[in-house]
């Protein structure tokens, strides 16, 4: 039975932005852990990306015959974690111990670089921008002692620091939270599941409470047909390659995971991430990203 939507009504969301500027300065910050929404904590990580209740009568339809599309906590919409992961997770393998793993030895994370960042809670005008790295070369301590280096690929002319492709220019503060703002399309690479995986966003949200780099979060969606081969990657670092019936599995969920979008049937999958920052001394070099796993 479907439900009607209360237009008035809305669920997780990330802070309106305040009226008044304040001048600060760049500060940069790197991505210490990411969580993806193993068990049933996927409730609890993402917004209420469209707005609705999962079961509005003017909802989308799940594919492929998919179980009813669910939400979590306060509306939030997370697919991923509650489709994807668990897929993963039912071939016998801890996809969220092989993120800490990676995260611990520094294999790659990204960076996050804030402008005009004053020591206020609220600000009308906090550009972002986000790098990824290579890796790090030893175990980081994810502080100002650690020297990352910059994929080139995370920049225009893979060599100028300050031209990052991954740009948040409408960014601002409020209440002490970083919201990375406007959210229309961007293709970002996430260090998760021992490889880069590229998530083309159509639409997508950051934030994060600065002053400790906690309840972070990264909220959007991404076409359901595009989510198999972003995965790749990850599903040859984790040992699931092509032709394995297992490798099969979690790309058929990942198809099936659309739980947005679509005049009738839903075509888009979303996606909700935990992370924490940490502040991180600025890079000024670059090199190449690390190399693609081979499955074996």
């Amino acid at each position: 039975m479907c439900v009607a939507t209360n237009a008035s009504a809305h669920g997780a969301a990330p802070p309106d932005a305040p009226a008044a500027d304040v001048a600060g300065v760049t500060r940069w910050f790197g991505v210490s852990s990411i969580a993806m929404g193993a068990g049933t904590s996927w409730q609890r990580i993402g917004y209420d990306v469209d707005g609705r209740v999962a079961r509005a009568c003017d909802a989308c339809r799940a594919r492929f015959g998919a179980a009813p599309v669910d939400e979590g906590s306060d509306g939030i919409d997370n697919a991923f974690g509650r489709v994807v992961v668990r897929a993963i997770s039912n071939q016998g393998l801890d996809p969220q111990a092989v993120t800490d793993h990676a995260y611990r030895k520094g294999e790659g994370t990204l960076l996050l670089r804030l402008d005009d960042l004053a020591h206020e809670s609220n600000d009308a005008r906090v550009p972002g921008a986000i790098y990824l790295t290579s890796a790090y070369g030893g175990e980081p301590s994810y502080t100002v002692a650690d020297q990352w280096l910059v994929a080139n690929t995370a920049l225009a002319d893979g060599v100028d620091i300050d031209r990052p492709t991954i740009r948040f220019p409408s960014g601002y503060m409020r209440n002490g939270i970083w919201v990375s703002g406007d959210g229309g399309p961007q293709t970002i690479p996430v260090p998760m599941l021992g490889a880069i995986v590229a998530l083309r966003f159509e639409r997508v949200v950051i934030s994060v409470r600065v002053v400790d780099g906690t309840n972070g979060i990264l909220a959007g969606v991404v076409h359901a047909d595009d989510l198999p081969s972003a995965l790749a990657p990850a599903l040859d670092a984790l040992g699931l390659c092509a032709g394995d019936a297992r490798r099969a599995a979690v790309e058929g969920a990942a198809r099936g995971a659309a739980d947005l979008g679509g005049d009738a049937t839903c075509d888009l999958v979303s996606i909700g991430l935990a992370f924490t920052l940490n502040v991180v001394t600025q890079p000024t070099s670059t090199t190449r990203p690390a190399a693609a796993p081979v499955c074996r």
